[in-house]
């Protein structure tokens, strides 16, 4: 296994190139990318111009012209998760801040019939669309706990668990999941708790992650597992509609 520290990154490059060497690492070695570019942003950010950032609105590169926000070939973005997964990801985790457009992939992909509903309510508090996915993406990062990142989207946004949980996976994959009905089908042994409190909600979403890592091989990652859940679900449910030839 390949282990990279920030300080590794750090003692080697100048400051200004750490995230041009993590734009690089990200096309090949996107979950490592994800590591370290939180890690980097957190210990460089504050000696760096926001023009060195890979994926900033103002970036420049050293090689080359200056890039657009969003890339102008939309073929990424027909399969939505790996764009999630590959580029929203690591954009979040070197930025600590995703656009309105980013940010709306992700509610899009978990449940595109919500994407009104979210704008309606993002804009009762902050009424530029724009400056609100910011102002929310801010809050999180800057959020120094897990509990804490979710209760802001719970509590302060008035997010529902499934949507939540989905950008937080995003977000931070590794710790946490989609908050999914087939996922928990799956699981079988865990019930519907996403209308409880906060206070009753936080331990027993601890308790569903935990049961997804448990659900898998050792060696796939937190999303494999999830995805697995999902899919078995689904094989479960269209197995099941065959037999009865699609009636009841």
């Amino acid at each position: 296994m390949l282990r990279v520290g920030c300080a590794d990154v750090g003692g080697l490059l100048p400051c200004t190139l750490v995230p041009l060497f993590l734009s690089k690492l990200a096309a090949l070695v996107p979950e490592l990318a994800i590591k370290l570019a939180r890690c980097a942003r957190e210990r460089f950010v504050r000696h760096i111009d926001l023009k060195f950032w890979p994926f900033s609105p103002c970036y420049t590169s050293p090689m080359s012209t200056p890039q657009p926000l969003i890339d102008p070939d939309p073929l990424p973005l027909y399969d939505l998760e790996r764009y999630l997964f590959d580029t929203v990801s690591v954009r979040f985790a070197q930025e600590g801040i995703l656009s309105s457009f980013d940010f709306f992939c992700i509610v899009i992909w978990k449940a595109n019939r919500a994407k009104s509903r979210i704008a309606q309510r993002l804009m009762a508090r902050v009424p530029n669309l724009e400056d609100a996915v910011r102002t929310l993406t801010q809050e999180i990062a800057q959020a120094e706990t897990s509990r804490e990142r979710l209760r802001v989207l719970l509590e302060v946004w008035g997010f529902r668990l499934p949507m939540a949980s989905a950008l937080l996976t995003v977000f931070y994959p590794e710790d946490f999941t989609v908050y999914d009905v087939r996922a928990l089908e799956a699981l079988g042994n865990l019930k519907d708790f996403s209308e409880l409190s906060f206070l009753k909600l936080w331990p027993r979403y601890e308790a569903y992650i935990e049961a997804v890592r448990d659900s898998g091989p050792t060696e796939r990652s937190l999303r494999d597992k999830d995805r697995t859940l999902w899919a078995r679900s689904f094989r479960a449910q269209l197995e099941h509609d065959l037999e009865r030839g699609f009636d009841g």
